[in-house]
């Protein structure tokens, strides 16, 4: 195992609930530590100083999660220069543009062993999906959202979503864990 460290950078909880349930076991095959910080409703310039703070740091990694939200912005580069405009010190390497939302990256997962979705048709790919989308595909699934998406977040199949969503594909690719799943 690697002695290094790694920060994802989720805009919200969602995102985060994905990375707890679902990605963080791929990732710890790779990194002894991972952070995640969500940041959408953190001051800019305290999310800056973080992002500095592992610029610096020799054992730290970090990676920016945005979501590309097509509606406002028309390209992935113009997702990532509007980011950068908010957070000088971010680094475009760095950073990684979820198609559509991170709704999306959830409906990728799942696969035919996820028994409350069986009867549903799921789309091929996934890049389009919106949080509107998502709600109405798991409005059968739980009581409530946050429980829906835990449950599609704990039996995630990562392979499909490799196959089903292109942002997933290159956030796998660039992580370099595709391996793993």
């Amino acid at each position: 195992m690697s002695s290094k460290k790694l920060c994802i950078f989720v805009e919200g909880n969602d995102d985060k609930r994905l990375f707890d349930y679902a990605l963080n076991q791929h990732l710890y095959k790779e990194f002894e530590h991972i952070q995640i910080i969500t940041y959408s409703q953190k001051p800019d310039k305290l999310v800056n100083k973080y992002i500095e703070n592992f610029k610096k740091s020799p054992k730290f990694d970090y990676i920016f999660l945005a979501d590309l939200d097509s509606h406002s912005f028309n390209c992935i580069r113009s997702r990532i220069d509007k980011k950068m405009s908010k957070h000088p010190e971010l680094e475009k390497e760095k950073t990684i543009i979820v198609k559509e939302e991170i709704e999306s990256w959830y409906i990728s997962g799942i696969d035919n062993s996820f028994e409350q979705l069986k009867n549903k048709s799921l789309p091929e790919r996934t890049d389009k999906i919106t949080k509107e989308e998502f709600d109405i595909l798991i409005e059968d699934v739980s009581d409530s959202r946050i429980n829906a998406m835990i449950e599609i977040a704990k039996s995630f199949n990562c392979s499909y979503a490799c196959d089903k969503n292109s942002s997933f594909k290159y956030f796998s690719e660039k992580m370099q864990i595709k391996h793993h799943f």
